[in-house]
C-alpha cells in the first residue's frame, strides 16, 4: 500500500514520465521485489560497496525503460562502475535472466507517435477529379 502511495505522489510530480511509459513497467520497477532481486545478484557477485549497487541498480533501472540498451549492461557496469569484465558480464547476465527478461515492454517513442498518427489519421479516399463544367460565361 506503501508503494501505491509513493507512485501516486510521483504521478504528480512527474506526469510525463507516466504518459511516456505503462503503468506495469513502472510498478514493476518500482517494487520491492526488483529491489530484493537485484540486491540479491550484487550479494552474488561479491558485490558490496554500496555507491556501486546503486549504479548497478540505476544502470538496470535504465535498461527496463529503454534508456539504454541491455546488450550495453555489461560494457556500462565495466566502464562506468569499475568492475571487472567477468564480473560486469556476470552480473548483465543475471540482470538479464531474472528482470529484463520478465518485465513488461516499455513503449517506444515511435510505437507511440504511430499508434498516435494511425489513430487520429482519417480513411484516405482518393480525391474526386474535378469535372469541367460545360457552360461557361466570358468575363468582361
Amino acid at each position: 500500500m506503501d508503494n501505491k502511495k509513493n507512485i501516486e505522489e510521483l504521478r504528480e510530480k512527474y506526469p510525463g514520465f507516466f504518459e511516456s511509459f505503462p503503468i506495469e513497467l513502472i510498478e514493476f520497477a518500482l517494487s520491492e521485489k526488483t529491489a530484493q532481486k537485484i540486491a540479491n545478484i550484487c550479494v552474488e557477485n561479491r558485490i558490496t560497496d554500496q555507491e556501486k549497487v546503486v549504479g548497478i541498480a540505476f544502470r538496470i533501472t535504465h535498461a527496463l525503460f529503454g534508456k539504454i540498451p541491455k546488450e550495453n549492461l555489461a560494457t556500462a557496469f565495466k566502464e562506468e562502475l569499475e568492475i571487472g569484465e567477468e564480473k560486469a558480464e556476470d552480473i548483465a547476465a543475471s540482470a538479464e535472466e531474472i528482470i529484463l527478461s520478465v518485465a513488461p515492454e516499455p513503449k517506444s517513442e515511435e510505437d507511440s507517435e504511430e499508434k498516435i498518427e494511425t489513430k487520429e489519421a482519417p480513411p484516405t479516399t482518393p480525391p474526386k477529379k474535378e469535372q469541367d463544367d460545360a457552360y461557361r460565361e466570358p468575363i468582361e
